[in-house]
């Protein structure tokens, strides 16, 4: 940050660079901002929607029973499959904004002729906390779906418990 503040006091660059320079950085900082924050409030929707669909699922199974049944598959399985493709798109979600963030940030730093920071964990699953994040979203999803396929089951009798 110190060299995009200093850049308006270089008088060895033209001010129509010192200009365009700060245009160009502040653009990116912009991106990186919110490339942030709707990663954030994503993740915090994806914990409501979690939420009130559990809700949902309480509120079925008190006032409907567990009796198997085509309204069981419908009021319970479906909204639990649904679950489990939310929380699908929430990994990809995530990843496409690691994606973004990872490039708006080596462009920022090609711009502040800055490198890169170092990170250890180079490679895999584990590697940034977008992936891990993701990961447990995909793990979500894989619990979900074996669950509403179960239900599903259940509901169209083709389980017996």
């Amino acid at each position: 940050m110190e060299k995009i503040n200093s850049i308006d006091n270089d008088s060895a660059v033209p001010s129509n660079e010192q200009s365009t320079y700060k245009i160009r950085v502040d653009y990116w900082l912009k991106r990186l901002d919110h490339t942030l924050s709707h990663t954030q409030i994503g993740s915090r929707l994806i914990y409501v929607v979690d939420g009130a669909l559990l809700a949902l699922l309480y509120f079925s199974l008190n006032t409907f029973g567990t009796k198997p049944s085509t309204f069981f598959v419908i009021a319970v399985a479906l909204p639990v499959l649904f679950l489990s493709l939310l929380n699908w798109l929430h990994a990809r979600f995530i990843l496409v904004q690691y994606a973004w963030y990872k490039g708006i940030d080596k462009k920022l730093m090609t711009l502040l002729s800055e490198t890169e920071a170092e990170n250890k964990w180079q490679g895999g699953w584990t590697s940034s906390t977008h992936r891990i994040y993701a990961t447990v979203h995909y793990g979500i999803f894989f619990i979900l779906l074996f669950v509403a396929i179960g239900i599903g089951c259940y509901g169209l009798e083709i389980l017996a418990f």
